[in-house]
């Protein structure tokens, strides 16, 4: 019998302290669109797609390899992908304890062979943001926005669980900072 394969990516996954503010900043917002469920608001580091089972361990094992520091991210600026009619809320500039994580994880997981140099999607132009709102109206301004803090001391990955009232996610493991 062939392995059931899960939707599965790596991701930060806010505390319930950060959920609440980022619940509060979309409501300040006054989003035109679907709102993503607050349960579900995350900020992807690695997409993976469709893994099986022997992928999602040697996906597990490339994670346990990576190591980094807690940090702190800030959330401050307001923005919309277009062609994909999506509102998010990210850094102005993506600190570099961040993108030192997922270049560390990208280079676990190709090691690894869950990934190609390239496969993910992100590689080229790692974005960070947290997806407020998908089939979105453009907002009437973009920018800087009052900041959310958030410390991240931790990573998780993550499987989308499909439901007849939408995709929720569910954390399958998480590896702690150093």
């Amino acid at each position: 019998m062939a392995d059931e394969t899960r939707r599965l990516f790596f991701a930060l996954w806010p505390s319930e302290a950060v959920r609440a503010r980022l619940h509060q900043r979309m409501q300040a917002l006054g989003i035109r669109g679907r709102a993503v469920s607050v349960s579900n608001l995350h900020l992807t580091l690695v997409f993976l797609g469709a893994c099986a089972d022997e992928t999602r361990a040697a996906a597990i094992a490339a994670a346990a390899r990576v190591t980094f520091a807690p940090f702190r991210l800030t959330l401050d600026r307001l923005g919309y992908f277009a062609r994909a009619r999506v509102l998010w809320l990210g850094p102005d500039r993506t600190p570099c304890p961040l993108q030192a994580l997922v270049t560390a994880l990208r280079g676990e997981l190709a090691a690894a062979g869950v990934i190609e140099e390239g496969q993910d999607k992100q590689t080229k132009a790692f974005r960070a943001h947290v997806t407020l709102a998908r089939k979105a109206a453009p907002p009437a301004e973009l920018g800087l926005v009052e900041p959310v803090e958030w410390p991240v001391c931790a990573f998780e990955l993550m499987e989308s669980v499909p439901s007849p009232r939408g995709v929720s996610y569910r954390v399958l493991a998480g590896w702690d900072a150093a």
